[in-house]
């Protein structure tokens, strides 16, 4: 009885004192590589490219609202919920169509997501979901949170 009592008690206390683990963590590149054969392209052809092969787009913009949704799983018939964040492009250089882009991420607390207020401008550089082609963001990327770093 003595050994199952302090047998419960040395587990309890190895819980409670676990540190806190956050699901999301971001990977750092170490080490970039560009390898140029031959002569570099004209840039309108480089521009073309860039629209038919990427999926991201990059910009600046204000946002303009927030709200939190529900969308479906890649991988079952679950839903979670995501922040879709509707946005005012200010300036843009890749993957912008439309004076205003949607764009989705997580609601925050272990899912990487970002925390964005409505009427801050900030550098979104977004890529977009394979499956449901939806442009996202996460704090991996180089969103700036900082109203002195993002200016017009």
């Amino acid at each position: 009885m003595k050994f199952w009592f302090v047998a419960f008690h040395l587990i309890a206390v190895l819980m409670l004192s676990a540190s806190v683990a956050s699901a999301c963590s971001c990977a750092k590149v170490t080490k970039d590589t560009v390898i140029i054969a031959g002569p570099a392209p004209p840039l309108d052809e480089i521009r073309r490219w860039r629209e038919l092969q990427t999926d991201y787009a990059l910009f600046i913009g204000e946002v303009i609202r927030t709200e939190t949704i529900k969308i479906k799983s890649q991988s079952s018939n679950d839903k979670f919920r995501m922040k879709r964040v509707g946005v005012k492009v200010v300036k843009y250089w890749l993957g912008v169509k439309k004076p205003n882009m949607v764009i989705y991420t997580g609601i925050g607390g272990g899912d990487c997501g970002v925390p964005y207020r409505v009427g801050k401008k900030y550098l979104f550089l977004t890529s977009r979901d394979p499956v449901r082609h939806l442009l996202e963001t996460n704090i991996c990327g180089p969103t700036s949170f900082n109203d002195e770093v993002v200016r017009d």
